[in-house]
């Protein structure tokens, strides 16, 4: 009889891994902000460095593709969360419906 095993083990890790990335992330992008920000207030002047500020602005900004990656983890993680209590529903249902055939 076809059967299908899913390791929740290795769903379970790659959920986890899609949140320690997107802390890492979140954390780095706050650190290279205040990096910056520090550098601009405290010795780089004019022109330049104004246009810099503009454009480091940009780099995390909601519609970046630094956002862009980060919200489309999330789903991911959502979507493997959704796929396993799906499977899990699925075994269940499939269990009980075996058992009345005894």
């Amino acid at each position: 009889m076809p059967r299908i095993d899913v390791e929740y083990s290795a769903l379970r890790k790659t959920i986890e891994d899609i949140k320690d990335y997107n802390a890492t992330q979140e954390r780095l992008m706050l650190q290279a902000d205040f990096d910056i920000k520090s550098m601009l207030c405290i010795g780089w002047m004019g022109a330049d460095a104004r246009e810099f500020d503009h454009k480091w602005a940009g780099v995390n900004a909601e519609d970046s593709e630094a956002k862009r990656l980060c919200h489309s983890l999330i789903e991911f993680h959502q979507n493997i969360k959704k796929c396993i209590m799906r499977y899990r529903m699925a075994q269940a249902s499939a269990k009980s419906r075996a058992s009345l055939l005894y």
